[in-house]
């Protein structure tokens, strides 16, 4: 992938994050405690606490994390969630499937703050463990598929599965869980068949992942159906224009032209457009350009950069 196209992904990544915040509703006022990406990675914390303060040894790294001792705040969790040993028992990994995995946010903790909780949690559980923990996989397809949780759960569980899946599995067993989740993941909706798309657009070459052209036919389909979640319609119109799936460009240029289409929606048509379109689209955007608000008019010109530079 050359530069342009991870700085593109980049942007579509933050692009979701920002309209699933927007989306989500108003539960309440929180503090500024927030993951700042959506997905296996770090999150921002203000101040990370010493585990020593609430626990005397390594191993009670789990306890403090499933707020067995100290005083279950995301402050004291988020520490011990980075301070968890790299060769967890059995026992200690269902003592945090019970209390951190499998569990409704604490009483009195924002949600933000579970979500980096849990999130923080996955990454020591899938990427830092010395043995691949067997049975995370199937635990964290069973969250992902549970409508009672909370959608930025049922997303993180799905984001860190596929990270499993790309580093913990062999080919065979990588390409045969990539294929059986994916009627799952469009059954859940909202945002999950959008991080489905770009876990597989940013992994390329790895044995056993799915090839360029069956993920644009996976984006080619989300995309057609009207009734995919905006989240994911974006990603999808995103994917197609990424791939190079020239499908996309008639609704491409039917959406950009759309003024009661959403907006991040109408960004992500005309990024494609650029991406895709040839030279008779220089015309259609210059015209185009005329008639957007000033927002749209940056993507346009950036669009229009590219078809000239094409």
């Amino acid at each position: 992938m050359n530069t342009p196209q991870k700085v593109s992904l980049l942007l579509g990544i933050c692009t979701v994050m920002v309209i699933l915040l927007c989306l989500l509703p108003e539960r309440e006022e929180e503090p500024s405690v927030v993951a700042i990406e959506v997905g296996p990675g770090k999150v921002e914390l203000p101040e990370m606490l010493e585990l020593s303060v609430v626990a005397a040894e390594p191993r009670d790294a789990v306890k403090a994390l499933c707020g067995i001792i100290g005083d279950g705040s995301s402050a004291v969790r988020l520490a011990a969630a980075h301070a968890l040993l790299t060769d967890l028992t059995a026992s200690e990994y269902e003592l945090i499937l019970k209390h951190v995995l499998r569990t409704p946010k604490p009483e009195g903790m924002y949600y933000r703050a579970w979500h980096a909780v849990f999130n923080d949690t996955l990454n020591a559980l899938v990427r830092a463990q010395a043995e691949p923990i067997q049975a995370l996989p199937g635990d964290l397809r069973g969250i992902m598929q549970d409508a009672e949780r909370h959608v930025v759960i049922r997303d993180y569980a799905l984001q860190h599965l596929m990270a499993y899946a790309e580093f913990r599995m062999g080919a065979g067993e990588r390409l045969a869980l990539i294929d059986s989740i994916w009627p799952n993941v469009q059954e859940g909706g909202h945002s999950l068949p959008g991080s489905y798309l770009l876990a597989l657009l940013h992994t390329p070459d790895v044995e056993g992942w799915p090839s360029k052209a069956e993920t644009a036919q996976r984006a080619w389909e989300l995309l057609q159906n009207e009734q995919t979640h905006i989240l994911s319609r974006i990603t999808a119109l995103q994917t197609c224009g990424q791939l190079g799936d020239s499908r996309a460009l008639p609704l491409a240029l039917q959406i950009a032209a759309d003024s009661k289409a959403h907006m991040t929606l109408r960004t992500a048509a005309i990024a494609t457009i650029g991406n895709l379109g040839a030279a008779n689209e220089v015309a259609y955007l210059t015209d185009l350009n005329q008639q957007v608000p000033p927002r749209l008019q940056v993507a346009v010109k950036a669009a229009l950069s590219r078809l000239k530079k094409g």
